[in-house]
């Protein structure tokens, strides 16, 4: 998964450790979010992937994690705008006769 916004990649260059391939981010940090946990970074990550991610800046309110939905204004899944975007897809895809000549 692609979080580490000054590597090229996005990503870690440090090869995940055995069982410890599907950590997260919120696992990096000290309880009340608004802080790197130093030590376990240092042990998880070589060198270069340790000062990326503790120069990432953290938020310092706590908030929760939602979906949205970027077709909306309001942010809210509607089966309408879904349908929009798939009739788009397929306008541009697939030109009618008329926008060929």
């Amino acid at each position: 998964m692609p979080w580490i916004h000054t590597l090229s990649t996005l990503k870690p260059t440090t090869l995940p450790l055995v069982h410890h391939e599907d950590i997260i981010v919120n696992y990096l940090l000290n309880p009340g979010w608004n802080s790197w946990n130093i030590p376990l970074v240092q042990s998880l990550f070589n060198p270069l992937d340790v000062a990326s991610i503790l120069s990432m800046p953290l938020f310092t309110r706590d908030y929760t994690d939602g979906r949205i939905w970027k077709a909306t204004v309001d942010g809210t899944y509607t089966v309408k705008s879904a349908y929009r975007i798939c009739l788009d897809i397929i306008t541009t895809s697939f030109p009618t006769r008329s926008e060929n000549r």
